[in-house]
């Protein structure tokens, strides 16, 4: 086989596909599973990890953690984190944090986002719970507020987010409740 046949057959980040966990009930039930491999982003092959980790927090309460994260020959390192919480009143709450150092893949860091948002609603989808998704704007890594807004409103407005008030947090925030069979 040629190199570049073999390397015709990596997926995208975009066809990426992941084994989602259910949430454990007891304790004791959790997992931890890790997968590593190769992907293709706009044309460079880039090295993956994919962990997923699952845990029961008593009284009643469910974590699933699924963390993706690439890296290039560099060593530069891109990676997002999802958490999603199952409260012991079975609503389902989701948190999203990405961090992006890979300079020379532009765009890198919203695919995550993107990519993490398209989980949680395959999570909505396997486990017919409703999650809640709520973004803080919480500009970092070299992003300052005109930056963030530029990035991210677009994406938020697209994935059919709304702007809420949190008493908890000063920052703006967004909300959407992920429902079975959405379209993202």
């Amino acid at each position: 086989m040629k190199p570049d046949e073999r390397e015709s057959k990596l997926p995208t980040l975009e066809t990426l596909t992941i084994q989602l966990p259910n949430f454990p009930n007891e304790i004791g039930e959790g997992i931890l599973e890790r997968k590593d491999g190769e992907v293709y982003y706009e044309g460079k092959k880039l090295k993956v990890g994919i962990e997923i980790r699952t845990h029961f927090v008593p009284p009643n309460n469910s974590e699933a953690k699924i963390t993706i994260g690439i890296s290039n020959e560099k060593n530069e390192k891109s990676f997002v984190i999802i958490t999603v919480k199952k409260h012991r009143d079975n609503t389902c709450t989701a948190t999203v944090n990405v961090k992006n150092e890979i300079k020379e893949a532009k765009g890198i860091g919203r695919k995550l986002w993107e990519t993490a948002l398209a989980i949680i609603q395959k999570m909505v989808n396997q486990t017919d719970t409703n999650i809640t998704h709520q973004v803080i704007k919480r500009p970092n890594s070299g992003l300052n507020k005109d930056k963030w807004d530029e990035l991210f409103l677009p994406l938020l407005k697209q994935h059919g987010y709304t702007m809420t008030v949190d008493k908890f947090s000063p920052e703006d925030c967004w909300k959407k409740v992920y429902t079975k069979n959405d379209e993202l």
